[in-house]
């Protein structure tokens, strides 16, 4: 299975969970990008590698010693990076605790060996707020965060403002930041054998 594909499998698993929440209690935004270039030349012994992009300008790179399977890299081979963001808030039940912590949680995964070369890597980082105020003219909020400083935001995303109409003053709101990163290298297509004459 292509890592790329499991990576954006994962991420879309993770928005169809927050999207299954009712709207009025969650937001969410997030932002996915992709870059492809083409291996022009490949140096398996040095681990060069020079990358054409979709703009036509090329680029050597070392590839780490961390890159499983580089010799199935070859010259015509696609590399993609995808690039993923999101960041959501949701209302934490009435009667809620503001937690003091602070949690991170990372992963990723490489290739297997004899697979073609790959990776996926996300972190995201989840805290508590405490709404302090909320301003629907000026489309700003006051909260306090874990380490009890407070601050003032204008939220500016219409699905984060929809979110405002929704706060009140003491309610707790979960936030989490979450950015993966995905990589892999699709072989050239074989070209086609020709048809046989009649």
């Amino acid at each position: 299975m292509n890592i790329r594909n499991t990576a954006v499998a994962v991420l879309a698993l993770i928005l169809s969970a927050c999207a299954s929440k009712p709207a009025s209690d969650m937001a969410v935004v997030d932002n996915l990008e992709t870059v492809t270039a083409q291996v022009e030349a490949i140096d398996h012994k040095t681990r060069m590698v020079t990358l054409k992009g979709a703009d036509g300008e090329s680029v050597t790179i070392k590839a780490s010693e961390e890159i499983r399977n580089l010799p199935q890299v070859q010259v015509g081979d696609t590399v993609s990076v995808s690039y993923y963001t999101a960041l959501a808030a949701q209302i934490k039940p009435k009667g809620s605790t503001q937690s003091p912590d602070v949690q991170y949680d990372v992963g990723g995964a490489r290739a297997a060996q004899g697979m073609r070369p790959g990776m996926m890597a996300g972190d995201a980082i989840t805290v508590d707020v405490r709404i302090e105020s909320v301003d629907l003219k000026a489309n700003t909020v006051r909260f306090t965060g874990p380490s009890g400083l407070i601050r003032e935001t204008e939220v500016e995303d219409p699905q984060f403002r929809e979110l405002l109409k929704s706060l009140k003053v003491g309610d707790i709101v979960e936030i989490t930041f979450f950015e993966g990163i995905a990589a892999s290298v699709d072989e050239v297509p074989a070209p086609a054998a020709p048809a046989a004459a009649k």
